[in-house]
């Protein structure tokens, strides 16, 4: 029986090794204990970006004297899912307009101003912790060469402007030649720009993961949870895990693609799709011994040809190499990646596709003058929802169980403050409209309903 079969999905061993990875932090198989606590006041099922904000936000916003107790447990190694085989790119978006249509601008735009507040959020989060992990602000190319694109760039953001005019010192659409001019992408006519930041996301969740075992938060790696249990008597839930059982009386599933193994409710709800990245080297020019850039910033960033047939992803890092992912459109239609959680193996319709990339799009790269290498290829699972909205809030008639999972493969802009959020949800009793959590991103009985066809 093949992984995308089984009737939930779970981490698999032997995984592909991603670039971030290379060099595993100390914690990467870290275990506070030797032995698995049999009880503790949070549980955190998940240890990557969702997980590690979580228990980041807990021990620093925390007051109680003595702090409650917190155990993050992982199934594999820290990092070692999504947040470790992302595309480094931390990029607000925008709802397309179906969003609009159907819940409105207003609450779109929150969607929109709340992104944004991750870029500032972000920053000083790094900056505050001391944590070297190549952030760098930058500009951002959204790319198109076909004119219906441009018209639905024009028209997405005309819209958002109208209802905040500040937007437009922040966002704009550059279209014809210009365009090509500006990012440096062969023929295309239209071109999204915004400010935006890529990263080493595994050295940053590291980082802050430090943080949290050195303020009590007791961590086990190599622990999978096996099963969910009921509520007993004194309030506490119960989970199997691979070296035994643990109570909790609060939980969180910060478990993105994998949450239907352990939550069957959201089976359909938020499911996995498995989702390719490459690593590329390029050699420094014989002449000046440097190594070229794209478009009209050292350091700027793509995303080329959306929405239609798919898009690619792509920053360009500090020491001349390129991080780029995608080519869901060499796939798409067979409908492979979606429902299926093995990322021990490559997605074979994408075989070979960023060979030579980098000469294809940009028009500073020139056949037989310049030298690319893909040397790293990996595949990552990704949690998406059928309304390609995250589900964040107290688990639908479960009292004390919580989630933040469901991100679209877009979980950069949205978890730092999301989890946030939910920590006021979880130590201070805040309901979930008390928060700045966007009012679409709520965790609800009625969106349990909404699901895909598999």
């Amino acid at each position: 029986m093949t992984q995308s079969h089984l009737p939930f999905p779970v981490p698999v061993p032997n995984a592909t090794i991603p670039f971030w990875r290379t060099n595993p932090h100390p914690l990467d198989t870290h275990r506070s204990t030797a032995s698995l606590p049999q009880k503790t006041d949070i549980l955190i099922i998940g240890a990557g970006y969702a997980g590690i904000s979580t228990a980041y936000h807990l021990i620093t916003s925390s007051s109680s004297s003595p702090p409650p107790s917190i155990v993050l447990l992982e199934a594999r190694e820290i990092c070692s899912g999504a947040t470790g085989r992302n595309g480094g790119h931390l990029r607000p978006s925008v709802p397309f307009p179906e969003l609009i249509e159907k819940y409105g601008i207003a609450a779109c735009l929150e969607i929109v101003l709340f992104e944004i507040a991750h870029m500032d959020a972000m920053k000083s989060l790094i900056e505050k912790e001391g944590i070297v992990c190549d952030f760098t602000l930058t500009g951002g190319h959204t790319v198109t060469k076909d004119p219906a694109t441009v018209e639905f760039m024009k028209d997405v953001l005309g819209r958002y402007i109208a209802e905040c005019p500040d937007l437009a010192e922040d966002y704009t659409v550059v279209v014809g030649e210009e365009a090509e001019k500006q990012s440096g992408v062969k023929g295309v006519i239209g071109d999204w720009q915004h400010e935006v930041a890529h990263l080493w996301p595994y050295k940053l969740f590291a980082g802050l993961l430090e943080i949290c075992v050195k303020r009590g938060v007791n961590l086990q790696t190599n622990t999978a949870v096996l099963k969910s249990g009921g509520r007993d008597e004194e309030g506490y839930w119960g989970f199997e895990t691979e070296r035994g059982d643990v109570r909790a009386k609060k939980v969180v599933f910060a478990t993105n693609g994998y949450t239907a193994g352990l939550l069957p409710e959201y089976k359909d709800v938020i499911a996995p799709r498995k989702a390719l990245c490459t690593h590329i080297v390029v050699k420094p020019s014989a002449e000046d011994g440097k190594v070229k850039r794209m478009g009209n910033g050292w350091d700027s960033t793509y995303i080329i040809e959306p929405p239609l047939g798919g898009f690619d992803y792509l920053i360009q890092r500090p020491d001349g190499g390129v991080v780029v992912g995608g080519a869901n459109r060499t796939y798409k239609e067979d409908g492979s990646g979606l429902g299926d959680w093995d990322d021990s193996s490559m997605i074979k319709p994408a075989e070979g596709y960023f060979e030579g990339y980098l000469e294809r799009y940009f028009s500073t790269f020139k056949k037989g003058e310049d030298e690319e290498t893909v040397d790293m290829a990996w595949t990552g699972i990704q949690g998406h929802t059928p309304d390609s909205l995250p589900h964040i809030g107290a688990v639908p008639g479960k009292e004390g169980q919580f989630i933040i999972a469901g991100f679209n493969g877009h979980g950069m802009p949205v978890i730092h403050l999301s989890s946030k959020g939910l920590v006021e949800m979880i130590v201070e009793g805040k309901k979930f409209e008390e928060t700045r959590i966007p009012k679409l991103y709520e965790a609800t009985k009625e969106r349990l309903g909404v699901k895909f066809v598999l």
